[in-house]
């Protein structure tokens, strides 16, 4: 019995990889596409045209990495190792955070409901 649902835990575990896998490879595709049509289609892009491409591939990123990391926790649900534990909850802290976070500022920009921060050019050498 053990075995056998050790075994469905891990063909589990493959089937959602391999659903975050079909959903990076279609937001890639798709980004491809969109900033390969970009220039035909508008003459000289702008930038939010561009950043609006670029955000919509982020969050199909976010989507796959979620897939990734539920994959990841189904696969350590059958007797896990504290290093696997501790492992995963880095990896869910620090990549859900950090990519959430930036998601959620490129959103508000792109939205025009805020401007992105303003980074001082150093002044030319006299």
């Amino acid at each position: 019995m053990e075995e056998a649902l050790a075994r469905l835990t891990h063909l589990v575990a493959f089937v959602i990889d391999l659903m975050a896998l079909v959903i990076v490879a279609f937001g890639a595709i798709e980004a491809f596409v969109a900033a390969s049509r970009l220039p035909f289609e508008h003459g000289t892009p702008r930038g939010d045209e561009r950043r609006a491409i670029w955000i919509r591939f982020a969050r199909w990123l976010i989507a796959g990495l979620t897939f990734q990391l539920a994959a990841d926790i189904v696969g350590t649900a059958i007797a896990p190792a504290w290093d696997e534990i501790g492992r995963l909850a880095a990896i869910a802290a620090s990549v859900r955070s950090s990519t959430t976070s930036s998601i959620a500022t490129w959103s508000t920009c792109a939205s025009g409901s805020i401007r992105p921060p303003v980074r001082s050019r150093p002044s030319a050498p006299v």
